[in-house]
């Protein structure tokens, strides 16, 4: 007889609480299930749960560009660094408070790390020769509360981070010369959502009581200047020697270079001219009156769709700048908690931490690709099928 048990599969519930996200091809889409979390291919209409888990409920997941590692952090800060290859876990690293949100740069040599009021900035594992796999390279300080969301430029140059202070911040992940850090207004109520424009330092910020806002930048991405870090230049050599030196000096947990943002924009220096953001419009979800809070939001880049989703269970499709309405549905009598949107921008996940639904939706062609929900309550009985192909559950929410 074999006795090398093995976990398979994490039946009769699809989504808890957490961020969604798609995989890279955009066909299968990753939930967090409890402490554990599960891929659901729409293509090959299977799904897998990973033999991983944390020991408290996950609340956010971090999938690295190409698709290869995800950071899955748990209520209490304790992360796993998880390779989606192998199913193995690579490294254990604990950020010590709850994370908000956890963001890989587009270029994946960086990801960004919200918790209370500052932004962490980490060497991504697996680029260069490292021993620890969480080298911290910046911490951002901004917000006066707690930071709630994070999005990159294009190039990875520069990220922008919202705060339950109704702030938005935009930081240089570079020593940029002329954008350290700036601070935006303009809002009444948290910010739930801020997004870059494709290419662009132009960006959109959405906040909980149904209000966006366009910003537009005077300066393009190619505009940022690196600061002069010596005034005499060392050659090549002795250059890539002292930055190698600093790497092995960080070790897990120091603070690495602090940067501290004030509530004024920097004052310009000599011939360097600070970019600046100006307020090119406000738009408003309850013109109707209809209001409930706005509890989550994503854009699509490429196709400029912006996806809201509403306590009530309704969803709203916009297409920006000129913020024409597209497409609105109600999918749920529950808060919508988390909303995802495939590479391609056709597939639209949705989940409702409420009633543990995981909605995928096809807007195109006003379909679902996937539509589940896990019992409510306690699961009361279970029977396999006479080919041992199917399993029926029965539970005490009547379903």
């Amino acid at each position: 007889m074999k006795f090398s048990y093995r976990f398979s599969n994490l039946l009769g519930a699809v989504y808890r609480q957490g961020n969604l996200s798609f995989s890279k091809d955009g066909n299968a889409v990753i939930s967090p299930v409890g402490n554990r979390i599960s891929v659901f291919d729409l293509k090959n209409n299977t799904s897998e749960t990973l033999p991983i888990s944390t020991v408290k409920n996950i609340t956010c997941v971090g999938l690295s560009p190409d698709g290869n590692i995800a950071i899955v952090v748990d209520e209490d800060g304790a992360a796993v660094l998880v390779s989606l290859i192998t199913r193995a876990i690579l490294h254990h690293f604990h950020f010590h408070k709850p994370v908000s949100s956890i963001r890989f740069s587009p270029d994946g040599r960086k990801f960004v790390v919200t918790k209370e009021n500052v932004a962490l900035m980490y060497h991504a594992p697996g680029k260069q020769r490292e021993f620890n796999a969480f080298v911290l390279d910046k911490s951002y300080y901004g917000p006066y509360d707690e930071t709630t969301c994070i999005d990159w430029t294009d190039d990875s140059k520069c990220f922008v981070v919202g705060s339950k202070d109704m702030s938005t911040w935009v930081f240089g992940a570079e020593r940029w010369a002329n954008l350290i850090y700036y601070s935006l207004g303009g809002h009444k109520d948290v910010i739930v959502g801020c997004f870059f424009e494709k290419d662009s330092l132009d960006l959109y910020t959405v906040s909980q009581d149904g209000t966006l806002c366009v910003w537009e930048s005077d300066t393009e991405l190619d505009g940022l200047v690196l600061t002069k870090k010596r005034d005499k230049p060392k050659p090549p050599k002795e250059e890539e020697e002292e930055d190698e030196e600093e790497e092995e000096d960080r070790v897990e947990g120091q603070e690495g270079e602090v940067i501290r943002g004030k509530a004024e924009a920097p004052k310009d220096k000599g011939e360097t001219k600070n970019v600046r953001f100006r307020q090119m419009s406000k738009h408003f979800f309850n013109k109707e009156g209809d209001f409930n809070n706005l509890t989550a939001v994503t854009y699509h880049k490429q196709t400029h769709i912006l996806v809201t989703g509403f306590a009530s269970g309704i969803f709203h499709l916009h297409e920006l700048p000129e913020f024409n309405l597209i497409h609105s549905l109600s999918i749920s009598d529950q808060r919508i908690a988390s909303v995802s949107i495939n590479s391609s921008g056709d597939w639209i996940g949705f989940g409702c931490s409420g009633m543990g639904q995981l909605l995928v939706w096809e807007w195109q062609s006003e379909s679902y690709v996937f539509k589940q929900q896990g019992h409510f309550n306690n699961m009361s009985s279970l029977a396999y099928s006479p080919d041992g192909q199917y399993i029926a559950t029965g539970g005490d929410d009547g379903k």
